[in-house]
């Protein structure tokens, strides 16, 4: 992800410039009088583009209509809990039909599916809200049932209103035992849960015609893949850095997820970043103003609204009361104090830090250089300013600083790199190689272009070695794959994200379109999409490998194999990093911050919640017990260095033999 300043930058999330195209509105067919004129033009623009400039160019035929009325069902109601199985069954009229709508800008279904479901779901918070103190007074916590914690689109549609009644009970009670557990008496219960529910009840009366239409477009686009998405007038006038997520004061990167506002990612170099306890996945579920403010519980609240609350003036501070995620235990609170504050560029670039340590009796320099994102001023470059900022110039610099200070080595932390200017990750490139291609491109017609370093240019040529994790994507997966099919750089952590299409933002006549046109491939024709980068040395992640990457998202594109590109190989790693693993195995069995990492690989999302109140107490004093390790940032936690740090400089110590040995050439 790129955190720049203007649109242009804005623009190039994935990989590449990304620029708005011109739109293509289309006019010649008579609008329906039940859908607005502008959802008719864009529908239809937005259907050519779809089959003619999307990288799988695939028609909207029936096929896709029957698909688009099950992921449409399920955008609206994902875990199956408002429609009802009668409702689901009126709406098989349409299957068949919606691809035919949708090429004469034609919504009606769309809009029909809407109402109905903005119905059910406004039964629903009410009754929740009618029945509120009668049904908290006689709830009991005593016995052997569980909330299901797995129920998804797969899961069946309620038979009719009783079956989703019982449906909803396991739901309000764990919520009703989540309250318990802070404190809270029935009274106070009964208080929050029908302010909540009255607030979700109002979210969806209002809902509109407009919120619709880009649901319904967003659900035809997920057919295609998981990164093409509509953004309307609203959404697109609001965009921050990925413009399908929010971005606020203290550098959270968020998005709603059922009831729950959760966490994405923290910003690098932002507030959150730098405080360290909050990782993806983990779940907002109150806020409060300064050090003694009211905390408010936003469960339930739009994302906006959570977003609004969470806004203030730079240097006040904001608690939040968080839920740990996929990883931690669900009931397990954490309280953090977080001081507003700008994201400065400044504070996002590459910077440097010599690690001096001992190790095989002897006195080690290596410098380690932390690049959070792939970023570029176009304006200024643009402008001719000599000046401009960009992560190549940056890291030049520092790599000129590193060999002036006489290290032995290089580490590039490029951990929780979410990308960015696909120029950048192949401009980085050239400062570790002499020549070569970074990064082969195929678009939708099958034509294949390179990018990279097209002559002979000084570089660094000592050891090197990559340090990335599962956020580690796009732009970042191209740079060191690259680095690793050159075997210029020893790559060491944990399989990368997987992100290996690129997007164009194209301006349609009501909203925005961002369509996937091209896939990625590294020098070695092997996929970067699905696929990643692995390690030559895997370290300990604080990541689930099975909730987190490019798989884990709606229709990703496939992986393949398309021709290798003819390319030097510098080093031959192969032979030592058998030595190199067990050395390093016998390096960490003392080190108390890396096997904290290790046991938090093992904690994994329970499957379901007893609400039990013994049982659940009990589990809770358990959990206080266990570790929440959180990775790069430990030291926070433990008084420790960043372990993973630690073992990359080292192993890059005990690699040194494998570098040939040359004389490093200076810029």
């Amino acid at each position: 992800m790129i955190t720049t300043m203007t649109k242009a930058m804005i623009l190039s999330v994935a990989v590449g410039l990304s620029l708005p195209a011109s739109a293509d509105p289309t006019n010649t067919a008579a609008e329906s009088a039940d859908v607005p004129v502008l959802h008719v033009k864009a529908a239809r623009e937005l259907v050519d583009k779809l089959e003619h400039q999307h990288y799988n160019a695939h028609a909207v035929d029936d096929e896709i209509s029957s698909r688009l009325i099950d992921t449409y069902l399920n955008k609206l109601d994902p875990q199956h809990i408002f429609l009802l199985r009668s409702d689901i069954a009126e709406f098989e009229k349409y299957r068949n039909d919606l691809d035919d709508q949708l090429r004469r800008g034609d919504s009606g279904a769309s809009m029909a599916i809407f109402q109905r479901f903005r119905q059910r779901a406004t039964e629903r918070w009410q009754k929740a809200i009618d029945t509120m103190p009668a049904t908290v007074a006689a709830l009991k916590f005593d016995g052997d049932d569980y909330l299901d914690l797995r129920r998804d689109a797969k899961s069946p549609w309620p038979v009719d209103a009783a079956d989703s009644d019982a449906l909803w009970y396991p739901r309000l009670k764990n919520t009703v035992l989540e309250l318990r557990l802070t404190g809270k008496n029935n009274e106070e219960i009964v208080q929050i849960l029908t302010q909540r529910y009255r607030r979700q009840a109002n979210r969806a009366a209002k809902m509109t015609d407009d919120d619709a239409f880009e649901i319904y477009m967003n659900a035809l686009l997920a057919l295609y893949d998981p990164h093409s998405n509509f953004f309307g007038p609203r959404i697109a006038k609001n965009f921050n850095i990925d413009m399908s997520l929010k971005l606020v004061g203290i550098g959270l990167v968020l998005r709603a997820d059922g009831d729950y506002t959760e966490v994405v990612r923290a910003v690098p170099a932002g507030p959150a970043a730098k405080q360290g306890e909050l990782r993806p996945g983990d779940r907002i579920v109150a806020i409060g103003e300064g050090k003694s403010g009211e905390m408010k519980n936003v469960v339930g609240w739009s994302l906006d609204d959570v977003v609004d609350l969470m806004r203030g003036p730079r240097g006040s501070s904001v608690r939040l009361d968080v839920l740990p995620g996929a990883a931690g235990a669900p009931d397990r609170h954490k309280s953090i104090e977080l001081v507003r504050n700008d994201v400065q560029l400044e504070e996002q670039t590459a910077r440097k830090e010599i690690l001096v340590f001992e190790q095989n009796g002897q006195t080690q320099r290596l410098s380690v250089i932390t690049l959070p994102s792939l970023y570029i001023d176009f304006d200024g470059m643009r402008r001719g300013d000599k000046n401009y900022r960009s992560s190549t110039r940056d890291v030049q610099k520092l790599v000129a600083e590193s060999i002036a200070e006489n290290v032995q080595g290089i580490v590039l932390d490029l951990r929780d790199n979410g990308g960015g200017s696909l120029m950048e990750a192949t401009a980085l490139g050239g400062l570790f190689i002499d020549s070569g291609p970074m990064v082969q491109i195929r678009g939708a017609d099958g034509k294949i272009f390179r990018e990279g370093k097209p002559r002979s240019a000084p570089y660094y040529d000592g050891p090197l070695a990559v340090l990335i994790n599962r956020e580690s994507a796009s732009g970042t997966e191209i740079l060191t794959g690259a680095l690793q099919d050159y075997q210029r750089a020893l790559v060491i952590g944990d399989l990368s994200f997987g992100a290996g299409s690129v997007q164009q933002f194209i301006q349609l006549s009501y909203g925005d379109l961002k369509l996937t046109q091209s896939k990625l491939y590294r020098v070695s024709g092997d996929s970067i999409q699905l696929r990643g980068v692995a390690p030559d040395i895997v370290l300990p992640s604080i990541y689930d490998a099975s909730e987190i990457g490019e798989q884990k998202l709606e229709n990703p594109l496939a992986a393949d194999q398309i021709a290798s590109v003819p390319h030097r190989v510098y080093f031959n790693f192969a032979p030592a990093l058998p030595e190199l693993l067990a050395k390093h195995q016998q390096r960490v069995g003392g080190d108390a911050g890396y096997q904290l990492l290790q046991a938090r690989q093992t904690q994994r999302a329970p499957a379901r919640l007893s609400l039990n109140e013994a049982v659940r107490k009990r589990e809770l004093a358990e959990a206080a017990t266990q570790p929440l390790a959180s990775g790069k940032r430990e030291a926070a936690a433990t008084g420790l260095a960043d372990p993973l740090l630690a073992a990359a400089a080292h192993i890059l110590v005990d690699a040194t033999a494998s570098f040939t040995p040359a004389k490093a050439v200076s810029y």
